[in-house]
């Protein structure tokens, strides 16, 4: 769990090890900026690995479900200490997009 210092929002990530071995993402705010700032969305991304310790990907996808558009990020995700992560999010050019530090509220 994090809150965005952007916009506020409550931010909630989930990180789960798939069968194959491959990481998937899947996430919610209460505030998207990117869709017009409406609750109404949903992150995902299939496309997670491994970089030293941390996680990157170019797939990092929020699906705003109330206009039915998508926007793809780069995501990097930062071991802080054991209990706390920082996701950096860039557009594909590489632009600054979003800062949030995530905590484990929890263990799967």
């Amino acid at each position: 769990m994090g809150i965005d210092p952007l916009d506020g929002g409550d931010s909630r990530r989930a990180i789960t090890r798939n069968d194959d071995g491959t990481l998937s993402l899947i996430g919610r705010d209460t505030v998207f900026t990117l869709c017009d700032g409406t609750d109404r969305a949903i992150v995902t991304d299939g496309d997670l690995t491994r970089s030293g310790r941390a996680l990157v990907s170019d797939t990092f996808t929020i699906k705003c479900t109330n206009t039915n558009s998508q926007v793809v990020l780069k995501a990097r995700y930062e071991v802080v200490d054991k209990n706390v992560v920082l996701e950096t999010l860039t557009s594909q050019t590489g632009d600054p997009v979003d800062k949030i530090l995530f905590h484990r509220v929890s263990r799967g």
